[in-house]
Formats: C-alpha cells, structure tokens, sequence
C-alpha cells in the first residue's frame, strides 16, 4: 500500500509503504526523496509487550471494580420501598441512613450522667447580682409594651387558623410520652379544631400532669461518648 504526502521535509513529496508483517503488526517504511538516488529509510517502533499487558491488566482491574460496586449498590425492591416510606415519614433520618451518619449512644453511665444533670440543671443558688445585671440590661433594650388589644391577642390560646398552619409546616418529629407524632395529629385533626380544643382547656385550666412528664433525648454533637457535655439534652413531652 502506497500513498503520497503533498510535502516533504525538505520541500519534496514523500511517499510512505506500509508493508503486512503479521495478523496485527505492519512495518511502515517511510522513503523521504530528497535528492535523486537518495533515501532513507524509517522503521516506526512496534508497541512493547509490556505495555499491552499493564494496559490489559489495568482494564480489567477497572471491570472488576465496576462489578464490585454494582454488587454492593444492589438493593432488594422491598429495600427501596422502605426507604421511600421512611423519607416520607423523616426526610432527615431517611438521608442519614443513606449518608451511613448514624448517631453514637452514649456510653458514660447512669451515676455520670445524673451527676452531670444534677450539677447543670439543679443548682438552686440564684446569684442576685447576675438577676440585677440582666434586669439592667433587659431594661435598656427599651422595649416597647403592648397595647390593650395586642395584650389580649398575647394572652388567649392560639386559635384554629393558626394551629392549622403550624401543623403544615411541622417536621415529623420524636413523639413525647403518649406516642403521639404529627403525622398522626396531620391525619385526625385537618381542620385544627382537636389541638384548639386541647390548647384551650389547657389555657384555661392549667397544664395536667400527665402533660409534666418528658423524656430526655439524647443527640451527640462531638468527640468521646462517655462524656454527658458532648450531648445535646432534647426534652419530648
């Protein structure tokens, strides 16, 4: 096979023989005519050996690591409707799951964490210097006090309407001692009328004691699980 370039190297054509040597290799033999009984002839490198096979070994290296990954990212149907169900329900808890940010319990004991809860939240000595310093400081904001109207609109329970919109807007939440979460007060209560009820007896007649109790829940924010100061200390009631 033959085939001429316009110009050579120095300003005369060239012509290039690309012989068969092999089931895959050829030999290029490139004759340069420079003068007149003049050539010269080029033989092109064939590729190593070598090269072949880490170009080989390489490629399916990356096919087992592809196959690897498809093996792990496989998920059972029912998997996935799991999860579609918990995004529905928690949409932050759903993403953590898929992240693999798991929170971490914790781990320093029942005498530690009520030493930690009793030094933090029961100290009963009120320093009056500090109460005098805030109340200082509370009245220079200079805070403008509420008319009439706007004292009544402040000291009567939340009506209908509003209930209605807070309850559109809340995230499905840990329930407090009764069980109860927002997506069940969202299914029964869709006009608000039931938690005014509830709000409006509790107003009016002070707050039960079944309504007292809570349940501490803890969330960790960093370092040692042994430490109760690395938590977050969230009350459900």
């Amino acid at each position: 096979m033959t085939y001429l370039s316009p110009v050579g190297r120095l300003g005369q054509p060239e012509r290039h023989l690309l012989l068969p040597r092999g089931p895959q290799q050829s030999l290029e033999l490139t004759r340069k005519e420079t003068t007149p009984g003049n050539s010269i002839l080029e033989e092109a490198a064939p590729e190593s050996s070598a090269a072949k096979t880490n170009q080989k070994r390489r490629r399916n290296q990356h096919r087992h690591q592809q196959r690897r990954a498809r093996r792990h990212q496989h998920h059972r149907p029912e998997d996935a409707s799991k999860l579609q169900k918990l995004y529905g329900r928690y949409p932050r808890k759903a993403l953590r799951k898929v992240l693999g940010e798991e929170s971490p319990y914790y781990s320093g004991g029942r005498d530690r964490l009520q030493q930690y809860v009793a030094a933090t939240y029961h100290d009963m000595n009120v320093n009056r210097d500090n109460v005098a310093e805030a109340r200082r400081l509370f009245d220079g904001c200079q805070w403008e006090h509420p008319d009439g109207e706007e004292t009544l609109l402040l000291q009567s329970p939340p009506s209908a309407d509003e209930i209605l919109r807070r309850l559109k807007r809340t995230v499905n939440t840990s329930p407090g001692m009764d069980g109860i979460k927002w997506r069940h007060l969202k299914a029964v209560d869709r006009t608000g009328i039931l938690l005014y009820t509830v709000l409006s007896a509790v107003h009016d007649l002070g707050i039960p004691p079944s309504l007292r109790k809570s349940r501490t829940v803890m969330i960790h924010k960093k370092s040692d699980t042994d430490d109760p100061s690395n938590f977050r200390l969230i009350k459900a009631r």
